[in-house]
């Protein structure tokens, strides 16, 4: 196998003691010298002492990714090398094996003088018709001996999708730039009928994006999609697909909600799911067949920019370290049908307390957005007990209010959240939040709420678009009430 090392390659060298000279020699090729596997990191004192960094964790078909890595020589003599390299690898690819996806410049025959450093910045576009999914990138030189020694590896996402993650952003467009989706939760019986096949017209959807909104999130029954196991109701899906297409054609982002659990988790796993256990349990034995099904429906469709795996999964306790290992089995399961949309991952019931969250159950956290359902409304310091159990006012049944502005208790409850996410790198979400007409403080909450939101740069939809209920952004007319605006402004 050859690989090319190109003369005259440009590198930052950085000294530490002294100085470190760079020889580039004439273009030659290596043969069968490509390690097998992972080699060792160093040869003698010569250590990696800035990590491979990445300058995205997914890279948009057509766009770059660009690599840094830092080497320095801690021995007391110089060492030379034959080539340092920054490589990548498709899914299935192999060190030794390839394909050579490799970035460019690479860094040819250099002596690196004790105490020195070298410092090899290096970029590739990958195209629209290479491989989608989880790619490999390390470094790796060829010692004097022609010896490679490979740096562990580092992971990043190319991706077909209109919006990867990158902390602390949810939603990062193919030109780098976080985008804040500001829309509203559509219930099932607004979007499409699962009997009859109805569905949701584009004029109407249409109405959401010309009052200045961008995003909206469908809640979905598993139980009209799956009605006995294994057996799909074909009906819906049509449904379904079409007031996917009507909201596409209306210009809105939408993020399915496939498990929309409710009433405590008592509502919203099929009859046959049912079972011992609680619904954690029936969704870790039942539910990834569905959420399969699901992913093979839009994984090619852009405009579905994310998957909210389970709506406010319930249980008796805020243990988070519970529902981390079901919610890393579901995306691993989902990914292997879409491999790089966004996956939405909640909280016990929508809303509880991180502290004894232990995210490393969490096997993969690219693409990943933690979502927050925010209906607290103050009566306590951040809305959390020393378990995590949600304790104050809230106003999500659409009858209770805001008792008394307390903007600090509004945005200790938010930023308590963020400053947890921020030790795992997880940028948040605000899937809900919202409250009933005509409740004290209404439109003090909103306004202190959408302030907090803009605040720390965080996307949300609002309970809810349209329906009879209090709660309701729109009249049965599809007419906006009065306050919508407060959700708008910047």
């Amino acid at each position: 196998m050859k690989r090319l090392v190109h003369m005259g390659v440009a590198i930052t060298a950085c000294f530490a003691i002294s100085s470190c000279a760079v020889h580039s020699g004439d273009e030659e090729s290596e043969d069968g010298d490509e390690p097998i596997g992972q080699a060792a990191q160093s040869l003698g004192g010569l250590v990696i002492s800035s990590p491979l960094t990445l300058s995205t964790s997914t890279v948009v078909s057509g766009q770059a990714l660009t690599a840094t890595v830092t080497y320095q020589n801690t021995s007391a003599s110089p060492i030379t090398i034959g080539s340092l390299v920054i490589a990548s690898r498709p899914p299935g690819g192999t060190h030794g094996g390839g394909p050579f996806n490799d970035l460019s410049p690479t860094l040819t025959t250099t002596t690196i003088n004790p105490g020195a450093t070298v410092t090899l910045s290096a970029s590739r576009t990958y195209s629209t018709s290479e491989p989608i999914g989880r790619w490999e990138a390390y470094s790796t030189y060829k010692d004097s001996a022609n010896v490679w020694h490979d740096s562990p590896s580092t992971y990043f996402i190319v991706s077909k999708e209109l919006f990867h993650t990158a902390y602390p952003h949810a939603f990062v467009n193919a030109q780098g730039s976080s985008v804040r989706l500001n829309g509203f939760n559509a219930r099932e019986s607004t979007v499409y009928n699962p009997q009859n096949g109805w569905s949701q017209t584009q004029a109407h959807f249409a109405t959401i994006t010309s009052k200045g909104f961008n995003a909206v999130r469908f809640t979905l029954d598993w139980f009209s999609f799956e009605p006995s196991q294994g057996v799909f109701n074909q009906t819906a899906i049509n449904a379904l697909t079409t007031a996917v297409a009507n909201a596409k054609a209306a210009g809105l982002y939408i993020i399915l909600d496939p498990i929309h659990l409710k009433s405590g988790g008592t509502v919203g796993v099929p009859s046959w799911a049912a079972g011992s256990g609680d619904d954690v349990d029936q969704i870790n034995n039942h539910a990834l067949p569905y959420l399969q099904k699901m992913a093979s429906l839009f994984k090619d469709e852009p405009n579905v920019i994310a998957y909210d795996v389970v709506n406010e999964p319930h249980m008796t306790t805020a243990d988070q370290n519970r529902m981390l290992p079901v919610y890393s089995k579901l995306v691993q399961g989902i990914r292997t049908i879409d491999p790089d949309k966004i996956c939405i991952l909640e909280p016990i019931w929508g809303d509880s307390g991180l502290d004894q969250a232990d995210f490393s159950l969490l096997s993969d956290k690219l693409n990943i957005v933690w979502s927050i359902h925010d209906y607290f409304a103050g009566c306590d310091y951040d809305g959390f007990d020393g378990a995590g159990v949600p304790v104050g006012c809230y106003v999500w049944n659409g009858t209770s209010g805001y008792p008394s502005s307390t903007p600090d208790q509004l945005e200790r409850h938010v930023t308590v959240i963020l400053d947890r996410l921020a030790t795992v790198g997880l940028p948040a979400y605000v899937g809900e939040y919202g409250l009933g007409d005509g409740v004290a403080n209404h439109d003090l909450w909103l306004q202190q709420q959408t302030a907090i939101f803009n605040k720390y740069d965080l996307s949300r939809t609002y309970w809810e678009w349209h329906s009879g209920g209090s709660m309701s952004a729109q009249n049965l007319d599809y007419t906006w009430k009065p306050w919508v605006d407060l959700l708008l402004v910047p």
